[in-house]
C-alpha cells in the first residue's frame, strides 16, 4: 500500500519591508523579523514540513504581539493584568505573554505600584473618593488589598473634598431649589466614591457659608408651580388628586412645604 506522503508548505515568494519580512504562501501571508528569517533560512521555493510550519506560525504570532505592545505600552499607561488583558487577543500561552512582558517589568515601564500612586494622585486631584478609586484599580487588575498595606499609598487618600468641585456642582444646578441641590451633590459625591457621612458633611458646611437666595428660591417655585398648576387643571381627574400631585410634584423638586403652602395662597389656586 502507497504511504501518504506528509503535507509542505511552500513559500512562494519573500517580500522585505524595512525591518519586516513577509512570506508568501500559497493562501496566505506570515510576517516576521529579520532576525526570524535570518535564523529560519527562508527563502522562494522552500518546503516546510506541518511541525516547521506549526513553529513558523508561532514565531510570527509573537512578532506581531510583541509590535502590537511596544506600540500599546508608547502611548498608553498600562498595568500588568491589562497588558495580559490585551494580549489574549493573540493566540499565546501565559508563558509567552509573560516573556513578552518581562523586559517592561525589569525596566520599570510596567510598574503597578507606581501606577497605583500616580491614578489615586490624579483621581484625588479630579475629586474623587476612596470607594471610587480602589474600585477603578481593582478593575484595572492592581491588588487594592496589598496596595493599602502600603502606607506611603493608603496616606494619598484623603476625604477632604476640593471646594472647587463643589462649587462646580453648585453651578450645575443653580437654577434647583436648595434642598435638591444639597441631595444631587450628596449623591455625585457618594458615586465619585466618598462615604456618605463625610459627602453629607461636606455639603452642609459648603451651604452653611453661604447665604440663602430667598429671591431665587421663590422665583424658581413659582415658576414650577405654574407649570405644574396648569398642567393638572387641563386633565379631569377629582380635585382631591389634583391636589396630591401638585404638592407632590412640589415636594420632589426639592421645594419646602410652608413655601408651597404660601404660593398657593397668594395665587388663590385651586383644583376643582
Amino acid at each position: 500500500m502507497k504511504e501518504r506522503s506528509e503535507k509542505t508548505f511552500e513559500i512562494l515568494e519573500v517580500l522585505f519591508r524595512k525591518e519586516k519580512v513577509r512570506l508568501v504562501f500559497a493562501s496566505y501571508q506570515l510576517e516576521i523579523s529579520r532576525q526570524i528569517y535570518t535564523d529560519g533560512f527562508y527563502y522562494p521555493g522552500k518546503k516546510l514540513s506541518s511541525k516547521e510550519m506549526a513553529t513558523l506560525r508561532k514565531e510570527a504570532g509573537l512578532y506581531k504581539a510583541e509590535g502590537y505592545l511596544a506600540r500599546l505600552l508608547s502611548t498608553h499607561r498600562m498595568t500588568i493584568r491589562g497588558c495580559h488583558d490585551k494580549l489574549s487577543r493573540f493566540p499565546l500561552s501565559q508563558t509567552d505573554r509573560e516573556k513578552l512582558l518581562s523586559p517592561y517589568i525589569e525596566a520599570g515601564i510596567l510598574d503597578d505600584r507606581q501606577y497605583a500612586i500616580d491614578f489615586i494622585q490624579d483621581r484625588t486631584e479630579k475629586g474623587y473618593g476612596r470607594t471610587r478609586i480602589l474600585a477603578e484599580l481593582k478593575k484595572r487588575g492592581i491588588h487594592t488589598e496589598e496596595i493599602l498595606e502600603d502606607k506611603e499609598i493608603s496616606d494619598l487618600f484623603s476625604n477632604v473634598i476640593d471646594e472647587k468641585i463643589m462649587q462646580a456642582m453648585e453651578k450645575k444646578l443653580s437654577e434647583k431649589p436648595l434642598l435638591m441641590k444639597k441631595k444631587k451633590m450628596v449623591d455625585s459625591l457618594s458615586r465619585r466614591g466618598f462615604p456618605l457621612s463625610i459627602a453629607k458633611e461636606a455639603v452642609e458646611e459648603f451651604f452653611r457659608e453661604r447665604n440663602r437666595d430667598d429671591k431665587k428660591e421663590q422665583m424658581l417655585l413659582k415658576q414650577e408651580a405654574e407649570k405644574c398648576y396648569n398642567l393638572l387643571m387641563r386633565k379631569t381627574a377629582d380635585p382631591r388628586k389634583k391636589e396630591e400631585a401638585f404638592w407632590r410634584r412640589l415636594l420632589t423638586k426639592g421645594f419646602r412645604s410652608e413655601d408651597i403652602r404660601s404660593v398657593i395662597e397668594e395665587r388663590r389656586y385651586t383644583f376643582k
